[in-house]
């Protein structure tokens, strides 16, 4: 949360700034662009940005997909594979998409992780080009602003530059 400039910082995790929530949640007056945050995030973050606009026209066509069938843009990976039952159990990676794995990255200064991918498809590593066939788990580099996502059966989504 961004907390408004002119409001104390809360003090070990209890609030300090008083009960008027409505200043706290409308004054914009914390720094929330880009270049707030030193270097180093700011090249992660300029990275992200140029891969939501790489993928513009492929959350269009999905989007499309969703008005016209009503396929939800994020899915469990369930919703594609629904005779996987592995699928039906994993509730860190999602389908962005049709094509997209996403998987999460929720430890603390974790780099790799595991990630299981739904079999019924081959999964290519957008960042490595790695392909793996599905129905197995794989363990994979989770570097800062490169969370692990793959590419269904091929598919061309602009995800490197």
């Amino acid at each position: 949360m961004r907390i408004p400039d002119a409001l104390p910082l809360p003090n070990d995790g209890v609030p300090s700034y008083g009960s008027d929530t409505f200043a706290i949640f409308t004054d914009t007056g914390g720094a929330n662009e880009v270049w707030s945050y030193g270097e180093e995030v700011y090249a992660i973050l300029e990275d992200l940005l140029a891969l939501r606009e790489r993928l513009r026209p492929y959350v269009m066509r999905e989007m499309k997909a969703y008005e016209t069938h009503g396929d939800p843009l994020m899915r469990p990976l369930f919703y594609e594979f629904p005779d996987d039952p592995k699928a039906w159990t994993i509730e860190d990676s999602y389908l962005f998409g049709r094509d997209l794995l996403v998987a999460l990255v929720t430890e603390p200064d974790a780099r790799r992780r595991e990630v299981y991918l739904p079999r019924g498809a081959k999964w290519t590593n957008a960042w490595s080009g790695a392909v793996h066939e599905g129905g197995a788990a794989v363990d994979v580099e989770a570097p800062l602003g490169r969370p692990p996502v793959f590419l269904r059966d091929e598919a061309r989504v602009p995800i490197k530059d």
